[in-house]
């Protein structure tokens, strides 16, 4: 039996990743984030529904 490291020594490789699916395309692809790493998602139409653990804070759109 090879003596295989059982514990991860990169802790870059440790990170989580997240994706959506694109569903014109069925290609997933990364949600990226800015440099506070809040989401720098875009909703372009559709509704958001089950919502679980989040907070969501109301404000004034303006276009």
């Amino acid at each position: 039996m090879p003596n295989f490291s059982s514990f991860q020594a990169n802790p870059d490789n440790l990170r989580t990743l997240i994706f959506g699916r694109d569903p014109s395309t069925l290609i997933d692809r990364p949600l990226t984030t800015d440099s506070s790493g809040n989401l720098t998602t875009v909703i372009l139409n559709g509704t958001i529904s089950s919502v679980l653990g989040a907070t969501i804070t109301a404000g004034t759109l303006t276009s």
